[in-house]
């Protein structure tokens, strides 16, 4: 990872080439094991929850 990517930078990576690819991905090979799929998405959400602009500091 490049040591000069700010934090919006990795958020639009994530939404912009990371999701559509890894999308492409599941749906090619029809899913993937539960306890993966429930790890990956809790910690997806608690790291997008940080670039969330609608969220407050206390939130």
């Amino acid at each position: 990872m490049n040591p000069d990517l700010d934090y919006s930078q990795l958020i639009d990576i994530y939404r912009l080439k990371f999701l559509p690819a890894y999308a492409s991905l599941i749906s090619y090979y029809g899913g993937k094991p539960a306890q993966i799929r429930s790890e990956q998405e809790n910690i997806l959400g608690h790291i997008m929850q940080t670039g969330n602009p609608d969220l407050t500091p206390e939130e």
